[in-house]
């Protein structure tokens, strides 16, 4: 009730008293439902694609239209935009644009492109981070215009990917000089992998999701070290990883 009661506020204009409907908002513990109704006074502060399917805004219906008017706006003020605001543009014209948008959705497409093929130089020290590619490519699988018209640039970087997996399974971060492991950027480079590779990455993939359920599944990493230490002396191994399917890992 509060929730509602301050989104009024905040769009008929009464500031003060959103703004002490604020402070009793602050009280209440953080949750899910805390934060879902929330969103419509989100909304209304800053246009953000992603959560208007979260309201049940529809494309193509009167809401969806004022949906994209909002979002336009937005973006031609340029203002406070996220890093990846071309991936999110993109994505939500192609849902919910009209014809009107088109030239906004080419150059949203164009932007997304220019970003991709900087992720794909470098090498060495100067390549860009695994979590960096992994996070565009994960931005990409989400359209299916992203993924159609920007096949080249995905192509090449799931092979930048494969090429920088290390025999363990993983991918490396560099966390104060030093690469060590990384989590997120081995989850992401997995999923990146698995909704937009091809029957080549299947092994990089499924080495990938071994080594992430011995970081997520407590004792999995030793029964793993003692399977290991069973090989090496001769004895049959069960290997399907107790029973974990890759692919269902990455979903």
């Amino acid at each position: 009730m509060v929730a509602a009661e301050y989104v009024e506020a905040r769009r008929e204009g009464r500031r003060r008293e959103a703004a002490e409907l604020a402070e009793e908002l602050e009280d209440f513990p953080p949750s899910l439902e805390k934060a879902l109704s929330l969103v419509p006074a989100r909304i209304l502060q800053q246009p953000t694609p992603e959560l208007y399917p979260i309201l049940g805004i529809e494309p193509r219906t009167p809401e969806g239209r004022n949906a994209v008017v909002a979002v336009v706006a937005r973006d031609h003020n340029g203002q406070d935009l996220p890093a990846d605001w071309s991936y999110s543009l993109a994505w939500f014209l192609d849902l919910y644009g009209s014809a009107t948008e088109a030239g906004r959705l080419d150059g949203a497409l164009a932007e997304c492109a220019t970003h991709m093929i900087a992720l794909g130089t470098g090498e060495g020290e100067a390549a860009a981070p695994v979590e960096d590619i992994g996070y565009a490519l994960w931005r990409c699988s989400r359209s299916p215009k992203l993924i159609g018209d920007l096949r080249r640039e995905i192509a090449v970087l799931t092979d930048r990917l494969v090429r920088r997996q290390e025999g363990g399974g993983y991918w490396n971060e560099t966390r104060e000089g030093v690469p060590r492991p990384g989590l997120r950027a081995t989850a992401l480079a997995t999923v990146a992998l698995q909704r937009l590779g091809d029957d080549r990455y299947h092994d990089a993939i499924r080495k990938a999701v071994s080594w992430l359920i011995t970081q997520v599944i407590p004792g999995h990493r030793r029964a793993s070290a003692r399977r290991g230490r069973r090989r090496s002396r001769g004895h049959r191994h069960d290997t399907r990883d107790g029973g974990y399917s890759p692919v269902r890992f990455c979903r």
